[in-house]
């Protein structure tokens, strides 16, 4: 938004029941709106990225870390300012926690999309966007084996985006969930925090040794329900 609140920008609309994300360029103009009146039902907290494709002109949305829309600018891009504005149109009050503005590598998240129905398996995904589904053996020698329905695959390791492996069973008291970005996490029985270094123990993976600094937060005891007053808790 180069003019603060007043000028070209886009505005994204949060209530209850839907999202709606305008083009604020001379006259307003919406980009689309999307129903989460079943999404958010008997919700109290939701956690929103954006993330924003200038050159393509398109706007990808995610409710709690699935993707949920995308929305496209037909028109010249008009969020080339510097500015951030948060405003309510109501009078309840709307508590907004760990806001963050970063640069992001342009790959759209769409793993968890294409691989419906893959509960229960590991989930591969290359470079180039597409996807595998099994369960990864092994990795040495600059290569992740991977066991298919078609047979076990040799993966180069620069050919992978990422590895999500499958999720056994809920995490229990005393895990922490290290958190690399709104995408990525692995979830350990911690051993220690030392010396700028995370160490512990994850379930079909073993024993790990993880900088600090890689990730954006940990979460401790994830599978210990709480309330909207105990989420600050988190690192």
């Amino acid at each position: 938004d180069p003019g603060g609140a007043t000028g070209d920008s886009y505005a994204l609309h949060f209530a209850d029941n839907g999202i709606d994300l305008r083009r604020m360029a001379g006259e307003e103009h919406s980009l689309g709106a999307i129903d989460l009146s079943e999404q958010r039902a008997g919700s109290k907290r939701t956690r929103i990225t954006i993330l924003a494709d200038r050159k393509a002109r398109r706007f990808t949305l995610l409710l709690n870390g699935r993707l949920t829309h995308e929305f496209h600018d037909g028109q010249e891009f008009k969020g080339q300012g510097e500015h951030i504005a948060f405003m309510s149109n109501t009078a309840l009050s709307l508590r907004l926690v760990r806001l963050t503005v970063t640069a992001w590598d342009g790959r759209i998240p769409t793993a968890e999309r294409e691989a419906g129905g893959a509960a229960g398996r590991d989930l591969l995904t290359l470079a180039n966007g597409d996807t595998l589904v099994g369960a990864a053996r092994s990795i040495a020698q600059g290569k992740a084996h991977f066991v298919t329905n078609y047979g076990t695959l040799e993966v180069p390791l620069g050919s992978i985006a990422s590895l999500r492996f499958a999720c056994q069973r809920a995490p229990t008291n005393g895990t922490v969930r290290c958190c690399f970005s709104e995408q990525a996490a692995v979830t350990i029985a911690l051993e220690k925090i030392a010396g700028e270094t995370v160490t512990g123990t994850a379930e079909g993976i073993g024993p790990l040794t993880m900088p600090l600094g890689a990730f954006q937060r940990l979460e401790f005891n994830p599978g210990v329900q709480r309330t909207s007053d105990d989420a600050d808790d988190d690192l």
